[in-house]
């Protein structure tokens, strides 16, 4: 059976956690079709591929649902809720979390909620980052009739303990800046440690809002912004933290938290299903929803000794492995192409 991989993902966006996912398979999975759009060059999780593999893969000029009708057969696996509409095509979704279901209530986030539901509608099979995800699709998606698979994320070989670091007196905020990332929430607990600072990496440049806060809250001089860092620089970086703040009060899965885990950076982190899921015992747990919960965490932290949470994170880390994912999804190909699906 043929696999096609629908590689969207890297047109739709230049950065993200879904990109490094689906780069990390695409590393490791051999596929007879590969479609690829405009823009996926300026893509950071993008790597050319070789002249053999691009002439063995399928690049098509347009973003339209009807280039998918091409797939007559095969596994069709998209890199984001997207469907092959031939009668002999068995569809796979990953599904990554259900931050719009929760939180995005406005025109852009019902579209993509129902072209979500449309792609699980005609799926075979549906892949889960993590058995948080899984649960949120029970409850959102109860009707659903596919195959099913909780297929944890990986973490790249480019995060890792560096022997000669030293620990510096700033924090680590990464990603995203969206309201329920609580960016305001990590700004304003670290301001209470005076000789503290906060370094914060990607997420775009600071709004407004943002630079007001950090004004408000005396932080000018104490916060650093980090803007496309690869991720050799990200791995000093969270070396040489005190710990990475995490507060976040909804994911899918959480990939900064392992990759942390795996440079030997301790993790606070929110008390939320996926990120309890993922960090097991190897993180400083606290209430998003009390703020003084998080400068208790770091108090905690800055009291005691790191060495023990550091060792327990690394080991953490080693749970999760691309390779093991890739290895994973090629199993659950085969299982969808083999099984049938549920009543």
């Amino acid at each position: 059976m043929q696999i096609v991989h629908d590689s969207i993902i890297y047109s739709l966006q230049k950065v993200g956690g879904i990109s490094s996912y689906w780069a990390n398979l695409a590393k490791r999975i051999e596929v007879e079709v590969e479609l690829v759009y405009p823009g996926h060059e300026e893509n950071i999780a993008y790597e050319k591929r070789s002249e053999a593999r691009l002439a063995s893969s399928r690049a098509l000029e347009r973003f339209r649902d009807v280039l998918c009708d091409e797939v007559e057969d095969g596994l069709f696996h998209s890199s984001y809720y997207r469907i092959a509409k031939g009668h002999a095509v068995l569809n796979i979704t990953t599904l990554h979390d259900l931050i719009y279901e929760k939180f995005r209530k406005d025109a852009a986030g019902r579209l993509h909620i129902l072209q979500k539901k449309r792609a699980i509608d005609k799926s075979s099979g549906v892949i889960f980052v993590s058995g948080s995800t899984e649960n949120d699709f029970r409850e959102y998606f109860p009707k659903a009739k596919c195959l099913t698979k909780v297929i944890y994320n990986g973490v790249s070989d480019d995060y890792f303990p560096i022997a000669s670091s030293r620990k510096g007196e700033f924090v680590v905020f990464v990603g995203s800046r969206q309201r329920y990332k609580n960016f305001a929430l990590a700004a304003k607990a670290v301001a209470y440690f005076r000789d503290i600072s906060l370094a914060v990496v990607g997420g775009g440049v600071f709004n407004y809002q943002e630079k007001q806060l950090i004004a408000d809250l005396g932080m000018q001089g104490r916060v650093e912004h980090y803007l496309g860092l690869p991720n050799t620089d990200i791995n000093r970086l969270l070396n040489e933290a005190v710990c990475l703040l995490y507060p976040s009060s909804y994911e899918g899965f959480g990939i900064p938290v392992v990759e942390a885990m795996a440079a030997g950076c301790p993790v606070i982190c929110s008390r939320i299903p996926a990120l309890v899921e993922v960090a097991g015992d190897s993180a400083i747990f606290f209430d998003h929803s009390s703020p003084g919960s998080l400068v208790d965490a770091l108090g905690e932290m800055f009291r005691h000794d790191q060495a023990d949470l550091v060792t327990r994170g690394i080991a953490r880390a080693k749970l999760f492995s691309w390779d093991r994912t890739a290895k994973e999804t090629l199993a659950f190909y085969e299982e969808v192409a083999n099984g049938s699906i549920p009543s």
